[in-house]
């Protein structure tokens, strides 16, 4: 995954971090919360070695049957249909964030 803040909820493999596919873009939008289910998140036997503390129920990283996380269905709908953001619809998980970008836990 490519989110500037990805190192806030995963560790990368430091001896793969250099590649350029495993780099972190700041362009990407990281307002939305951090979804480790993702179809487009690494699994975890990929390149990630372990899911930080809090996030350790996941278990499987990355989508397994070729289908949408709720989430990508909510951003894509977000970018290309017009719908409001995840965070300006009700919900329980758009935290403030720290200066490095991490969520700032409550």
């Amino acid at each position: 995954h490519q989110r500037s803040d990805r190192d806030c909820y995963v560790k990368v493999d430091p001896k793969l971090e250099r590649h350029s596919f495993l780099s972190k873009v700041n362009a990407i939008d990281s307002s939305f919360p951090y979804d480790l289910y993702s179809a487009m998140h690494y699994r975890r036997s990929d390149y990630i070695t372990h899911a930080h503390e809090g996030e350790a129920d996941a278990v499987y990283m990355g989508r397994y049957d070729d289908t949408l996380s709720a989430l990508d269905v909510v951003k894509l709908e977000y970018r290309y249909c017009g719908a409001k953001h995840y965070c300006d619809r009700p919900n329980k998980y758009c935290p403030d964030r720290d200066k490095n970008g991490c969520p700032i836990k409550s």
